[in-house]
Protein backbone atom coordinates (compact mmCIF):
# COMPACT_ATOMS: atom_id res chain seq x y z
CA UNK A 1 0.00 0.00 0.00
CA UNK A 2 1.51 3.29 -1.09
CA UNK A 3 1.54 6.11 1.41
CA UNK A 4 1.24 8.80 -1.23
CA UNK A 5 -1.61 10.37 -3.14
CA UNK A 6 -0.78 10.89 -6.81
CA UNK A 7 -2.49 13.05 -9.42
CA UNK A 8 -4.21 9.89 -10.71
CA UNK A 9 -5.89 9.58 -7.31
CA UNK A 10 -7.35 13.11 -7.25
CA UNK A 11 -10.72 13.63 -8.91
CA UNK A 12 -13.62 16.06 -8.76
CA UNK A 13 -16.59 14.93 -6.72
CA UNK A 14 -18.81 15.53 -9.74
CA UNK A 15 -16.74 13.01 -11.76
CA UNK A 16 -17.13 10.47 -8.96
CA UNK A 17 -20.89 11.03 -8.88
CA UNK A 18 -21.16 10.58 -12.66
CA UNK A 19 -18.92 7.52 -12.80
CA UNK A 20 -19.09 5.97 -9.34
CA UNK A 21 -18.96 2.40 -10.67
CA UNK A 22 -15.69 3.11 -12.47
CA UNK A 23 -14.16 4.79 -9.43
CA UNK A 24 -15.24 1.96 -7.14
CA UNK A 25 -13.79 -0.61 -9.55
CA UNK A 26 -10.47 1.30 -9.55
CA UNK A 27 -10.50 1.51 -5.75
CA UNK A 28 -11.03 -2.24 -5.49
CA UNK A 29 -8.36 -3.02 -8.08
CA UNK A 30 -5.61 -0.68 -6.88
CA UNK A 31 -6.44 -0.66 -3.13
CA UNK A 32 -5.35 3.02 -3.22
CA UNK A 33 -7.39 5.86 -1.70
CA UNK A 34 -8.86 8.60 -3.83
CA UNK A 35 -9.15 12.30 -3.00
CA UNK A 36 -12.34 13.97 -4.13
CA UNK A 37 -12.29 17.71 -4.71
CA UNK A 38 -14.97 20.38 -4.62
CA UNK A 39 -14.15 23.60 -6.47
CA UNK A 40 -10.54 22.41 -6.80
CA UNK A 41 -10.01 21.87 -3.07
CA UNK A 42 -9.56 18.47 -1.45
CA UNK A 43 -12.70 17.68 0.54
CA UNK A 44 -12.86 13.94 1.21
CA UNK A 45 -10.82 10.78 0.86
CA UNK A 46 -12.52 7.54 -0.14
CA UNK A 47 -11.00 4.10 0.18
CA UNK A 48 -11.92 0.50 -0.49
CA UNK A 49 -13.26 -1.07 2.73
CA UNK A 50 -10.69 -3.87 3.18
CA UNK A 51 -7.80 -1.43 2.69
CA UNK A 52 -9.36 0.92 5.22
CA UNK A 53 -9.67 -1.92 7.75
CA UNK A 54 -6.00 -2.79 7.17
CA UNK A 55 -5.07 0.86 7.75
CA UNK A 56 -7.01 0.87 11.04
CA UNK A 57 -5.30 -2.40 12.07
CA UNK A 58 -1.89 -0.88 11.38
CA UNK A 59 -2.70 2.29 13.31
CA UNK A 60 -3.95 0.25 16.27
CA UNK A 61 -0.79 -1.89 16.18
CA UNK A 62 1.43 1.21 16.01
CA UNK A 63 -0.41 2.73 18.98
CA UNK A 64 0.04 -0.48 20.97
CA UNK A 65 3.75 -0.64 20.14
CA UNK A 66 4.18 2.99 21.23
CA UNK A 67 2.35 2.30 24.50
CA UNK A 68 4.55 -0.72 25.16
CA UNK A 69 7.70 1.31 24.42
CA UNK A 70 6.60 4.01 26.84
CA UNK A 71 5.78 1.43 29.50
CA UNK A 72 9.18 -0.25 29.02
CA UNK A 73 10.93 3.11 29.36
CA UNK A 74 9.03 3.82 32.58
CA UNK A 75 9.99 0.43 33.97
CA UNK A 76 13.61 1.04 32.99
CA UNK A 77 13.42 4.35 34.84
CA UNK A 78 12.24 2.55 37.97
CA UNK A 79 8.61 3.56 37.61
CA UNK A 80 5.64 1.24 37.43
CA UNK A 81 4.87 -2.10 39.00
CA UNK A 82 6.88 -5.22 38.15
CA UNK A 83 4.90 -7.94 36.35
CA UNK A 84 5.46 -10.41 39.16
CA UNK A 85 3.62 -8.12 41.60
CA UNK A 86 0.74 -7.65 39.18
CA UNK A 87 0.51 -11.38 38.56
CA UNK A 88 0.50 -12.09 42.31
CA UNK A 89 -2.25 -9.52 42.90
CA UNK A 90 -4.35 -10.95 40.05
CA UNK A 91 -3.94 -14.45 41.44
CA UNK A 92 -5.04 -13.25 44.88
CA UNK A 93 -8.08 -11.43 43.49
CA UNK A 94 -9.12 -14.42 41.39
CA UNK A 95 -8.52 -16.90 44.17
CA UNK A 96 -5.86 -18.81 42.27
Amino acid sequence: MSAYITTENINPLTDFLRNSKGHIARLKQTKQPEVLTVHGKAEVVIQEAASYQELLRRVERADLIQSLREAAMELDAGKGIPWEMIEKELDERMGA
